[in-house]
């Protein structure tokens, strides 16, 4: 990532897609959502970072990996004061370290880990002090899903981990953020037999429309509409290459 937002510590900044191939899922995200993607160059002997915006918004990221993968996955960044502190307590935690804090030169510092139940996601510290909280448009990142073994043990840890709260309504545990105790995401339990996995969520205007299309570009809807009310509906997706994530059309589109 060239030039990703900041937030305040603890809430969701920035989302990944770790794949095999990158070009493909450029072309699959790039007509579904209208990013525009910009290659980062990494260095000689690593692969480019594709970043993603609309307009003058990064938006997400795609990297290439060189490693065998079942399938792609997303995965969420948490912003955090102090990365190299982070990880040391994640680690204690129960964590499995991926990569060791390590800096972006002008973007930032992070690391890469694997909660104790399996789930992938990343500590951040952007090396700029900008602030960017505004709510999200069509298009963009909205929520996080915890699907996890554990949802007890996960919970505690990220608790301990990153100071979250959280409300519980029947078997579903929100994650909230801040004294205003502000909803980020939700910690349930995975279905059997599914590794535990962070599932992120896409605003969108229309989700029958993007339902459709996201079919008509080689996407399998998985769940075609959730409605949960109050909140509005959902659908869940498997893009070409595996990866899970999920659409969000707000309350207010609802017929």
């Amino acid at each position: 990532m060239a030039s990703t937002p900041t937030a305040s510590p603890s809430k969701f900044v920035w989302r990944e897609l770790l794949t095999l191939d990158p070009e493909s899922a450029k072309r699959f995200y790039g007509e579904l959502f209208g990013w525009q993607w910009t290659a980062m160059p990494m260095g000689e002997g690593h692969a480019p970072y594709n970043q993603a915006a609309i307009g003058d918004k990064t938006v997400a990221g795609i990297l290439q990996l060189d490693c065998e993968l079942d399938a792609a996955f997303w995965a969420p960044y948490i912003a955090v004061a102090d990365v190299d502190g982070a990880t040391e307590t994640a680690a204690s935690l129960g964590a499995s370290v991926v990569v060791p804090p390590t800096d972006l030169p002008e973007v930032g510092r992070f690391s890469f880990l694997h909660d104790p139940q399996g789930a992938a996601f990343y500590l951040f510290c952007a090396a700029n002090g900008e602030s960017t909280d505004a709510e999200p448009t069509p298009g963009e990142f909205c929520w996080e899903h915890l699907n996890t073994s554990d949802p007890a043990g996960a919970i505690a840890f990220y608790t301990k981990l990153t100071g979250w709260g959280t409300q519980s309504f029947g078997p579903v545990t929100f994650l909230t953020h801040g004294a205003e105790a502000k909803p980020l995401g939700v910690v349930s339990q995975a279905p059997a037999g599914m590794p535990a996995h962070w599932l992120s969520y896409v605003l969108v205007d229309d989700l029958a429309a993007t339902n459709a299309k996201a079919k008509a570009l080689g996407a399998e809807v998985i769940e075609e509409r959730i409605e949960v009310p109050g909140k509005g509906a959902f659908a869940l997706l498997k893009d070409p290459s595996g990866a899970l994530f999920m659409l969000s059309e707000p309350e207010t589109k609802k017929q």
